[in-house]
């Protein structure tokens, strides 16, 4: 029975997204956890954040989860741009927060400054992928509440979250700094949003593109990143850098 409902519940979501128009089919899997069951959604948020390879953006209400905390610092470590977003009463050394883990290692963290008003509780991460739901990052919420999360592969949400994420940002009083592995991420960014919004029309007008591959190119989307281009048949490093050059310079 339990199987059944969570698999009505991702066909439902898939409607949902489909029915907002949001242009390319969405990838939605729904995790649950309860007092009678854990260690489930905690090791799917851990293995996103792992598999990160450019960017790693996280709105929170509540994190004191040390084994999410330690992905984050690890990708942190390993060149990706993070930014974190808490709510106030996480702006403390209080046992077991993971403020003080993130400040340690240097990862930009902003506050908004009122104490719960932040009730928020999504990632987006590489620009593509969506965490978000009930569950804060919390052991309390791993181990003794119902939960739950969805995780969406979807470009066109990933950025509507990416753009609210920066928002708040804004509206809460942080400028965050502008160094390199930002400023890539946001050319990443909108090249993949680019790519995943491109007609026939504009896979047929780069050099080299004909009918054939202008379609394969259309039927490939979503691309999950940049370099998936390169999954398609037919596209080779040339052809890849020149639908680059073209449709992401414009």
């Amino acid at each position: 029975m339990k199987a059944k409902n969570m698999f009505l519940v991702v066909l439902g979501l898939v409607a949902v997204f489909s029915a907002a128009g949001l242009g390319v089919p969405c990838d939605v899997k729904a995790y649950f956890v309860s007092p009678s069951i854990d260690n489930v959604i905690e090791p799917q948020i851990i293995q996103a954040l792992s598999d990160a390879q450019s960017e790693i953006l996280i709105a929170m209400y509540s994190f004191t989860d040390d084994e999410i905390g330690n992905a984050v610092v690890a990708a942190f470590q390993r060149g990706v741009d993070v930014r974190v977003l808490l709510d106030d009463g996480q702006d403390s050394s209080a046992q077991g927060r993971e403020w003080p883990r993130l400040v340690d290692a240097r990862t930009p963290i902003a506050v908004e400054h009122e104490s719960g008003l932040l009730h928020d509780k999504f990632a987006v991460i590489d620009c593509v992928v969506v965490i978000t739901g009930s569950y804060n990052w919390t052991d309390s919420a791993d181990q003794r509440n119902f939960e739950n999360i969805v995780v969406i592969t979807c470009p066109d949400l990933a950025s509507k979250y990416r753009e609210e994420f920066f928002r708040m940002a804004r509206e809460i009083g942080t400028e965050w700094e502008i160094n390199k592995k930002s400023g890539e991420s946001d050319i990443r960014c909108s090249c993949l949003n680019r790519l995943n919004s491109a007609s026939y029309d504009d896979f047929h007008s780069v050099d080299g593109i004909g009918d054939v591959l202008a379609q394969r190119l259309v039927d490939a989307q979503p691309y999950a990143s940049v370099e998936a281009l390169d999954d398609v048949q037919g596209i080779g490093p040339a052809k890849m850098k020149a639908i680059i050059d073209q449709l992401c310079s414009e």
